[in-house]
């Protein structure tokens, strides 16, 4: 009899190593059809997942609530905080903090889970997992979006870094409209700033890995609700399965893994070829070495008009 054989999964090349062959340096994203890494049927009653200790930041439309009712109900500690307009322990296990007040109320609570011995071992950060476009009063959805997306993350982790903490992590970051896997229309682009920290978290921090799972989530009518049955499911079977670093999105039923994939650059000579010959093209920084370095190449490949924009003065005519 023939062993049976164990399948592999060639490694991801390290995007980020240094490479001295220009035509090497650029990266495409793809998207990829893959089911979740979750072995346990998240439709019942979730046995046969390891009990931990969770930090859920909850959204508005109730989604992380629900997960963590479900949590809950299978054993599992949750700890959960809402966005408001300070920093308060409400309840044993439930916290209110203001974004939009930045680094305070982040220090303010993993100081505080530090002091009760309460230091989670995952965390599900949903808020901006989003239903409906609500901000408060003189803000915009725009700034509420940043302020609860990629500043929230940064200022959490920066917390939990200036704070010792050392064992390991997971943190799931969930949004919604802030990735194109198709041609799908991007709603908040906003959201896809959340990008930075997520991809910097894990290798600033090595006891920490960060996952991000992109919902379709439909919009709220009225004071309704929708329903987020589906959603739910979703969220349950990326949070149990094995921690890993990645990026995921849930379109309709199906679930895609973001992986990055070499794209070959042309020759340094043809780059120019894509602007039209004659074409009026601003610079800004065009004073700047790059600036006036890729000011020139315009004007000698193409014969452009160029316009160079600088925060600087204008230097003597001469020079």
């Amino acid at each position: 009899f023939i062993e049976p054989g164990k399948g592999a999964i060639a490694p991801e090349p390290d995007w980020l190593m240094r490479d001295d062959t220009p035509a090497n340096w650029a990266w495409r994203p793809v998207w990829r059809p893959a089911y979740a890494d979750c072995e346990i049927d998240v439709s019942g009653d979730l046995a046969g997942a390891d009990i931990q200790r969770w930090l859920v930041f909850a959204d508005e439309a109730g989604l992380c609530d629900q997960v963590a009712a479900r949590l809950g109900a299978a054993g599992h500690e949750v700890i959960v905080v809402r966005a408001g307009d300070s920093f308060v322990r409400v309840a044993d296990k439930s916290y209110v903090l203001s974004p939009e007040r930045g680094r305070d109320g982040y220090d303010a609570l993993i100081a505080d889970l530090t002091a009760r011995d309460m230091v989670p071992d995952r965390i599900l950060h949903g808020w901006l997992a989003t239903t409906r476009d609500g901000f408060r009063p003189g803000s915009s959805s725009f700034h509420r979006n940043l302020e609860q997306g990629v500043f929230s993350l940064l200022s959490l982790a920066q917390a939990m870094g200036d704070e010792g903490w050392t064992h390991d992590i997971h943190l799931t970051a969930l949004t919604s409209g802030a990735v194109q896997v198709a041609d799908e229309r991007l709603t908040h682009p906003e959201k896809a700033a959340l990008a930075g920290p997520v991809r910097v978290i894990g290798r600033e921090f090595a006891n920490v890995s960060v996952a991000t799972l992109d919902l379709d989530l439909p919009q709220a009518k009225g004071r309704g609700a929708p329903d987020l049955t589906r959603h739910l499911h979703a969220v349950l079977e990326e949070i149990l399965a094995p921690p890993q670093t990645l990026e995921a999105a849930l379109r309709g039923d199906k679930r895609f893994e973001m992986r990055w994939r070499p794209l070959p650059l042309e020759a340094p000579h043809t780059g120019a070829a894509r602007i039209r010959p004659g074409a009026t093209v601003l610079i800004t920084g065009g004073l700047g070495g790059i600036g006036l370095t890729l000011a020139r190449r315009l004007a000698e490949t193409v014969g452009a008009r160029v316009a160079l924009l600088s925060r600087g003065g204008v230097p003597n005519r001469g020079e």
